[in-house]
């Protein structure tokens, strides 16, 4: 990856989901209604919203700017100065991120898109969104509240 760094580091597949939903907001009801592993990672099945079960959720950090460290030169700093790793890369990099790892498929970034976006080609114009999608790009959930 661009950083070096997981988005979702984790020792378990419960760790890993607890970092989705921290950094994503929570999974669709749906998609976690229709798991084959979905008791095993959320309390309340049987009701309205199921959430992950208190075990798997420790601190982790509720930004992907964060976690991909937009001002701060990259993770930890670790790729301060260094061409492609300035605060404007980072936000078109988290951009195409977030548009990869959008919940709803009809608002995912399809191939196509992907491969027109200003990170991957920096001289691209902007990518029209799917069709049906209210914007080109979902934007940060924490953000958006």
């Amino acid at each position: 990856m661009h950083t070096g760094t997981p988005v979702f580091p984790g020792r378990s597949e419960a760790e890993q989901l607890a970092r989705m939903e921290a950094l994503l907001g929570p999974l669709p009801q749906t998609m976690i209604m229709s798991g084959s592993k979905s008791r095993q990672y959320f309390n309340g099945m049987d009701e309205d919203r199921p959430q992950l079960m208190k075990g798997a959720q420790p601190n982790y950090p509720t930004s992907l700017n964060d976690v991909v460290g937009v001002y701060t030169g990259g993770p930890r700093g670790s790729r301060l100065d260094t061409a492609g790793h300035d605060p404007k890369s980072y936000e078109d990099f988290v951009h195409f991120i977030r548009g990869l790892l959008t919940y709803d498929p009809a608002k995912r970034l399809s191939c196509a898109q992907a491969l027109r976006h200003p990170f991957i080609t920096p001289a691209a114009s902007p990518v029209p969104p799917p069709s049906g999608a209210a914007s080109s790009f979902p934007t940060d959930p924490k953000r958006s509240k």
